[in-house]
C-alpha cells in the first residue's frame, strides 16, 4: 500500500503525458474513528492545460457516470448518513454546488476568520476562536483540526458540493 500516487502521476505529466490517473488503495496513518479509515481507495488524476473549473466539471462528470453505472436511470439515490438518521435523497444530476470552504466555515460558526497577513495577530485571533468553540490545540499535525472544521461545514454539504479552498 502507498501513501499517495501524487508524485508518480505528476512525474508522468512532466514527462509529456497530458492526462494520467490511478485508481488504487492508499494508507494514511492519521488515526481511525467512525468517519475516517486509514485504508481507502482513491481515484487521483491530473490533466495538463486544464484550469480548476474544468477539473471540477470533469469530477462531476466522473461521479455522475459512476452513479449512472451503478444505479441505472435513478436521478436521486437515498443516503443514510448516520445509523439513526432518516435517509435523504441526493441528486447527482443537478449541477454540483461550488462552495468556498472558508466562507462556508465562517457562515457556519457565525464569525469572520482572522486574516493571516499579520502572523502575531492571526495566531492570537485563532487561539481566541479555539477557546470560543472549545477546540483543543494539537501540535505537529493538521489532521487533528479537520474534525472541527467538518463538524461545522458537513451538515451544509448534503448534496454533492465541490469544496474549494
Amino acid at each position: 500500500m502507498r501513501i499517495s500516487p501524487e508524485l508518480f502521476l505528476k512525474q508522468l505529466v512532466i514527462g509529456g503525458m497530458d492526462r494520467v490517473y490511478e485508481i488504487g488503495k492508499q494508507f494514511r496513518n492519521e488515526g481511525i474513528d467512525a468517519t475516517h479509515n486509514p485504508e481507502f481507495t482513491t481515484c487521483e488524476f491530473y490533466q495538463a492545460y486544464s484550469n480548476f473549473a474544468e477539473l471540477q466539471d470533469l469530477t462531476q462528470s466522473l461521479l455522475q457516470h459512476l452513479v449512472r453505472s451503478v444505479r441505472g436511470n435513478e436521478d436521486a439515490i437515498s443516503v443514510q448518513l448516520k445509523p439513526n438518521d432518516e435517509p435523504v435523497k441526493v441528486d447527482f444530476f443537478q449541477p454540483f454546488k461550488r462552495v468556498d470552504f472558508l466562507s462556508a466555515l465562517e457562515a457556519a460558526v457565525g464569525c469572520s476568520l482572522p486574516s493571516l497577513q499579520d502572523e502575531e495577530a492571526s495566531v492570537a485571533a485563532c487561539l481566541d476562536l479555539c477557546r470560543k468553540f472549545n477546540i483543543g490545540l494539537f501540535l505537529h499535525t493538521t489532521h487533528q483540526h479537520t474534525p472541527h472544521a467538518s463538524q461545522h461545514t458537513s451538515p451544509n454539504c448534503l448534496f454533492p458540493p465541490l469544496l474549494v479552498c
